[in-house]
């Protein structure tokens, strides 16, 4: 009673719970954030780092010149929508993952040998008769293919790229095979990793529209299910302190109040009696 005469509210603590959960609320949202950002980068960057592997295997065997093996690697790698592609500069396709019902399927051991219809024979090595199998078609050159001018012979090197209206993650690279100069390109779209991960800012987006509405309906809670109850029932024992028992005690319908409210009526009630009482055996004196 004593903290409320000073004029401090001894009920104010039930506000303090709505505000801390709505501040935990916005910890978790910005944990939530901070880990889409950290999911973000690591997975783009896991990503290069495998695309930049994979062109260093795709490069070896090219310049090995086992495209046999080196067709089994591509062919065991189209995961998902990430496409291996291999051409000359003129346009020859040797392997394209994105089309390979349409490939014609040749033997080759020397890139020189490929005539204009994809077929060639096998060629005599030390271990007997070395036949690469590669698949060798002449088209256009490939959309991407502007891409590989701006610079020579080197190792793989990851690039972000729109081609044909669709940002795509280049793994681009050249090697010389024998005379011949081969482009080669490991490449995904980007939409669906940036949709994925728009499909978690929405998640996060909703869970904090949640979490203020939890927060808004809590409030609501504490301050007419609670608050005001108890602002109620204090008053009226406070009159029942001061001596005052005529005034009704408030008893709430329903609610966590109602039965400390029905408590101290009952006192009340028991009070007036014994005043009662106490009253009628003075009289008799």
């Amino acid at each position: 009673m004593k903290l409320h005469e000073k004029g401090r509210d001894p009920y104010r603590i039930l506000f303090a719970f709505p505000f801390i959960i709505a501040l935990w609320g916005l910890f978790l949202v910005f944990l939530f954030w901070n880990q889409y950002r950290v999911f973000r980068e690591e997975y783009l960057t896991e990503t290069e780092r495998e695309m930049k592997a994979q062109g260093e295997i795709v490069a070896f065997w090219l310049a090995e010149g086992n495209f046999e093996k080196l067709e089994k690697f591509c062919r065991e790698n189209t995961v998902g929508m990430r496409r291996f592609l291999i051409w000359e500069p003129g346009g020859k396709i040797f392997f394209n993952s994105a089309d390979t019902e349409s490939m014609n399927v040749c033997f080759i051991s020397d890139l020189e040998n490929v005539e204009r219809d994809g077929t060639a024979g096998g060629t005599e090595s030390g271990n007997g008769m070395e036949t690469s199998r590669i698949s060798s078609v002449r088209g256009p050159a490939p959309p991407a293919a502007s891409l590989h001018a701006g610079f020579d012979e080197h190792g793989p090197t990851v690039e972000l790229h729109n081609v044909s209206g669709e940002r795509r993650l280049f793994c681009l690279g050249k090697v010389l095979c024998g005379d011949t100069l081969i482009n080669w390109e490991i490449s995904m779209p980007v939409e669906p990793i940036s949709a994925a991960l728009r499909w978690g800012v929405w998640n996060i987006w909703l869970a904090g529209f949640i979490g203020v509405g939890l927060v808004l309906v809590l409030t609501h809670f504490v301050a007419f299910r609670l608050r005001l109850p108890l602002e109620k029932l204090q008053k009226s024992a406070a009159q029942i302190a001061s001596g005052d028992l005529s005034g009704p005690v408030f008893v709430p319908k329903k609610g966590v109040v109602r039965p400390l409210a029905l408590s101290v009526s009952e006192m009340a009630k028991q009070l007036r009696r014994q005043i009662g009482d106490l009253t009628v055996l003075g009289s008799y004196r």
